[in-house]
């Protein structure tokens, strides 16, 4: 197995009010490779250094805290594209209930086989990478951008939108030569042989900046909609609340198992 300096590790937060579990956790975090950081309440929690390798967060939402601080925890989170998944030993709960509606993917009923959240960690690794690939992506054609000119930017935006050199000189009032030349400039700046190529990743950046702004709005809404809705006396049916059938949301391959195996108890 190829080590991976802990700088570089995927990061996992654990919130569990049983310090007792923390080698659990330790040892199965060492057996995916991955680092974990570990509080017994939400008052304990501080974002790590590292926090951009940031995984995932497991939850024992069992640990005391207020109902507004859970959710806004679990949206805040969730809108970065950090699954967040809630451990409980009552999974019937309101707070359960609730947990899964502000967006956490999984919830796992107490105690558990350790094979059970391996399988949710595994799920949450492949998200990680995922969005690790997206925003590398994202900030290499930022940069790409940013050592553009002010004209060689102007080239770019109307050649991507179709404009040949001739319409684009004549635009900016300058020679065809001289768009060559800014065209060139914007190769060298892409690290790229062709100007399709240029165009391709300029497409590429449009899409990856729109899904940004696609998620940021996502978060916003489902802010709203869950600061609307929330209420510590109302009904379920007024909240609009799935029945306790519906609670239970695991990723692929996660299944319950009352065999004979090691668990994490509360």
């Amino acid at each position: 197995m190829t080590t991976i300096p802990s700088s570089d590790l995927p990061v996992v937060y654990v919130i569990d009010r049983f310090d007792h579990t923390k080698s659990q956790y330790e040892f199965l975090t060492e057996q995916l490779q991955l680092q974990m950081h570990f509080a017994t309440s939400f008052a304990e929690f501080a974002m790590p250094d590292n926090s951009r390798n940031l995984c995932c967060i497991v939850i024992d939402i069992d640990t005391e805290c207020h109902e507004r601080q859970l959710r806004e925890f679990v949206l805040e989170h969730q809108s970065a594209g950090i699954p967040v998944i809630l451990t409980t030993s009552d999974e019937q709960s309101q707070r359960a209930i609730d947990g899964l509606r502000y967006g956490a993917v999984a919830l796992i009923p107490r105690p558990f086989p350790a094979f059970v959240l391996e399988d949710v960690l595994k799920f949450s690794m492949e998200q990680y990478k995922l969005r690790v690939a997206f925003r590398d992506q994202y900030e290499e054609l930022q940069g790409n951008l940013e050592k553009l000119t002010v004209r060689q930017r102007q080239v770019l935006d109307d050649a991507a939108a179709g404009f040949p050199n001739k319409a684009i000189a004549r635009k900016l009032e300058v020679s065809e030569r001289t768009i060559e030349g800014e065209r060139s400039e914007i190769m060298t700046a892409f690290d790229v042989e062709t100007f399709s190529a240029v165009i391709f990743k300029f497409g590429a950046f449009r899409t990856l900046s729109c899904l940004r702004q696609l998620q940021k709005q996502e978060y916003q809404f489902r802010k709203r909609i869950n600061t609307s809705t929330f209420s510590d006396d109302k009904s379920d049916h007024q909240m609009g609340r799935p029945d306790s059938s519906q609670a239970l949301a695991f990723p692929v391959g996660v299944v319950r198992d009352d065999a004979n195996r090691e668990t994490f108890n509360s």
